[in-house]
């Protein structure tokens, strides 16, 4: 069984937030400076049928003025098991899992954004969602009701878009 990967970073042909599986590991001895050498791993993954070699790469953080402050040396991947919300924004998913009974913070604008992720129904489990959860703005409900109207529809169903005043 292997891990399923998110590539944090443009890695070959494939774009930052591509996913794909781990399939092993490879050792190479690299000289690194005057440190002698240093065993370097590489990360062998399984994309689109392809396997792709990752290395470490440099991150670093720059002050206002383009300085480097300081940097490290790590993998451009994060294990796939499990993304938040923010993470998975802008990820076409086959299937998930969404749990909202385990949220703690604000969910405004993040329902659509979690269901909105998965590529059909059948794909999609969702557990805890709660109505007090699904946040919709007063513009959207305005627009919603306005749009309603000028089709004539305005309904007993359709008043649950007007604008609470």
């Amino acid at each position: 069984m292997s891990s399923p990967v998110i590539f944090t970073r443009r890695v070959g042909r494939f774009p930052t937030r591509t996913r794909g599986h781990i399939v092993g590991f490879e050792n190479a001895d690299v000289e690194l400076g005057s440190n002698g050498n240093q065993a370097l791993a590489r990360v062998v993954c399984e994309v689109e049928g392809e396997r792709v070699e990752v290395v470490r790469e440099r991150f670093s953080v720059y002050d206002s003025c383009g300085a480097e402050l300081v940097f490290c040396y790590q993998m451009p991947l994060l294990l796939g098991w499990a993304l938040t919300v923010h993470r998975a924004q802008g990820m076409t998913l086959d299937a998930m899992e969404l749990d909202f009974g385990k949220d703690t913070w604000a969910t405004c604008g993040l329902v659509y954004s979690a269901l909105s992720r998965c590529r059909t129904l059948a794909g999609l489990r969702v557990t805890g969602l709660t109505s007090g959860l699904v946040q919709v703005s007063s513009m959207a409900r305005k627009y919603m009701a306005k749009e309603l109207m000028a089709v004539a529809r305005l309904d007993s169903n359709a008043a649950v878009w007007a604008p609470k005043v």
